[in-house]
């Protein structure tokens, strides 16, 4: 099991893929998942993986460099 950088969890699958192409377009490894909550699907927007913790950090330590995005996330990945 490796680690990710989750950029958001939204609920309009336009916003996951503009979001997606904004990480891919700074350069990061961007993809999404559609994922069926209580409140209905949202898309988790992701970065990454990564094979290990350390990594991961470094990796959400550059998505909040480049695209500003204080409330990203490490997480488990798959």
């Amino acid at each position: 099991m490796g680690f990710a950088v989750q950029l958001g969890a939204l609920s309009s699958e336009a916003d996951a893929n503009a979001l997606r192409d904004r990480a891919r377009a700074a350069g990061f490894v961007a993809f999404h998942q559609r994922v069926n909550t209580d409140r209905g699907a949202v898309w988790r927007v992701r970065v990454g993986p990564e094979a290990d913790r350390a990594a991961a950090d470094r990796l959400r330590t550059s998505v909040v460099e480049k695209l500003g995005l204080k409330d990203a996330i490490v997480v488990p990945h798959p």
